[in-house]
């Protein structure tokens, strides 16, 4: 059955993923964002794009602007890429009545995006999370160094800190809001990401990945991207998901600590993120899914990911072979050459090239401009971040918060 779809914040590589999946699939598809810059806008397979407030500053503008395209346009459903989910939640009510989206209730989604409260909340179901606490709660006689500090808010590898000793840390203390970043154990840097989708607290589809290669070369998105099976996080994933009745797409990242053999829970984001299309070549298409749960969800049969496929980002694995040799660390270059798993490129598309070309250009642009706005991520995703100050904090928020603390 074909369904006009709506899908926003296009400029991520993994919405255009979504965007050629879903036409693939004989939909018609919307595209909306706030910049020019944006891949997903000059996909061949998007009938017509718009261009957006930006939810960062404007958010009630921008739902309004929605609103008038769901109208205006007749779109069936809306699926969100990035952090409008949070703006499209806590609006909800002023959608239309027939439009139809998977989305938790904003209380929930906010929760999850704070990483304060979303390691209460995993400790509170018996998930295992690094030692965490606010940067305001620090005390250095019950921790050793290093460890990591981060936002509590952030996203990618953003305004991560590893800081190696005491005097490091008091340097940096009283140039943050104490109240906004924490401080986290230092893990072994083995990360497990995992994207999928949930319908009534029950996990339909799930893709687990592990990045081969990041980019920043020290940390960040991944570049290249392998799945792989694991019961453990399968589990962890399900429990959150039938705690919370929790609808929509659903992201996390563990860090594994081979010593005790555990997976720990330090990022949860209810959104899409890059793998997407990891999951996709190995049969779990989840932007398909999200649309057969709108229509007939009794129909729809669970499905998670297999070992040993994946994906990769070419742009990104050319930023990090040279964010390596810039470093001088010559040896990891050669783990690109070698011989490994057979991964798919998940930008290029010789019957869609524009979107490529878009994307190499935001990328090369970023690496000029991003010391301007805090890191290239963030130049990347200027305009489509929720910034929770510019609406009022619901009091169901406040409540979960509250339960979380008395952990």
């Amino acid at each position: 059955m074909m369904s006009r779809i709506l899908v926003t914040t296009a400029r991520m590589w993994y919405s255009l993923n979504t965007i050629r999946i879903l036409a693939k699939h004989g939909h018609q598809v919307y595209a909306v964002d706030s910049t020019r810059n944006s891949g997903g806008l000059y996909s061949k397979y998007v009938k017509e794009r718009f261009l957006s407030p930006p939810l960062t500053s404007e958010p009630r503008e921008y739902i309004d602007f929605i609103v008038d395209i769901v109208t205006s346009k007749n779109i069936d459903a809306i699926l969100p890429s990035y952090e409008e989910v949070f703006v499209l939640s806590y609006y909800k009510d002023l959608l239309p009545k027939q439009l139809k989206i998977l989305i938790s209730p904003y209380p929930v989604l906010a929760m999850l995006h704070d990483k304060y409260h979303m390691t209460r909340y995993a400790e509170r179901l018996g998930i295992p999370v690094p030692k965490t606490l606010l940067l305001k709660d620090f005390r250095p006689e019950e921790w050793q160094f290093p460890v990591i500090l981060k936002p509590r808010r952030g996203r990618g590898a953003a305004g991560v800190k590893r800081i190696k000793n005491l005097s490091q840390m008091k340097a940096i203390m009283g140039t943050l809001n104490s109240e906004e970043y924490l401080v986290q154990q230092e893990l072994p840097r083995v990360q497990y990401c995992t994207i999928g989708v949930a319908y009534e607290g029950e996990l339909k589809g799930n893709t687990i990945y592990k990045n081969l290669r990041e980019f920043p070369e020290s940390g960040g998105t991944g570049t290249s991207r392998l799945s792989v099976e694991d019961e453990k996080i399968t589990d962890y994933i399900k429990r959150i998901v039938k705690d919370l009745n929790y609808t929509g797409f659903f992201a996390a990242d563990f860090l594994y600590d081979k010593n005790t053999d555990t997976y720990n829970i330090v990022d949860v984001n209810p959104r899409l993120n890059p793998g997407i299309y990891a999951g996709y070549v190995s049969g779990v298409d989840l932007p398909s899914m999200y649309i057969d749960l709108l229509l007939n969800p009794e129909s729809v049969r669970t499905a998670f990911s297999r070992n040993g496929t994946g994906s990769y980002t070419l742009f990104l694995e050319i930023g990090w072979f040279f964010s390596t040799l810039f470093k001088g660390k010559f040896r990891r270059l050669f783990s690109i050459f070698k011989k490994g798993p057979k991964l798919k490129e998940d930008v290029w598309d010789w019957r869609d090239i524009k979107p490529f070309f878009v994307v190499f250009w935001i990328m090369l642009l970023s690496v000029f401009a991003g010391p301007f706005y805090g890191g290239d991520q963030e130049f990347v995703v200027e305009g489509a971040k929720f910034d929770d100050k510019l609406i009022e904090k619901p009091e169901e928020l406040i409540e979960l918060e509250k339960e979380n603390i008395a952990v």
